[in-house]
């Protein structure tokens, strides 16, 4: 916790099993409080530098989560997204984001870069621009 968060994993996918509804035709969740419990332990829009290098990206589930992930940085100064297999961020807004490392990753033009009118360091290592 904190405002840094340190290589924190994209979850995997959840198996298709039914409901906590459906198995028990209640109507109420078989966990009231976990959302409560990730948002205090994961406080994205507070943290100020961020590490979310070598995710493990191969399923639609986790590609989705990890860009709901990066929308919530609004206060991040300092990401580094190392060896994600990225191609594309363009819909991606990093507005507080002075230092970003973006090395390791399958980018091919800029056009495809996130957002970031308050970059200052940024570093494409390793990509095919």
């Amino acid at each position: 916790t904190g405002d840094h968060l340190r290589s924190p994993r994209v979850r995997e996918a959840p198996l298709s099993t039914p409901s906590c509804y459906e198995v028990h035709k209640i109507a109420f969740t078989c966990r009231p409080n976990r959302r409560d419990h990730r948002n205090a332990t994961e406080n994205w829009e507070e943290a100020k530098s961020v590490n979310l290098s070598f995710q493990d990206l191969g399923d639609d589930f986790q590609r989705k989560n990890f860009h709901r992930c990066l929308r919530r940085l609004i206060r991040c100064k300092e990401l580094q997204l190392m060896d994600n297999s990225l191609r594309d961020l363009s819909n991606v807004t990093l507005q507080s984001c002075t230092h970003l490392n973006l090395s390791r990753n399958n980018f091919s033009s800029f056009k495809r870069l996130p957002n970031a009118p308050n970059l200052e360091h940024l570093s494409l290592s390793e990509n095919r621009i």
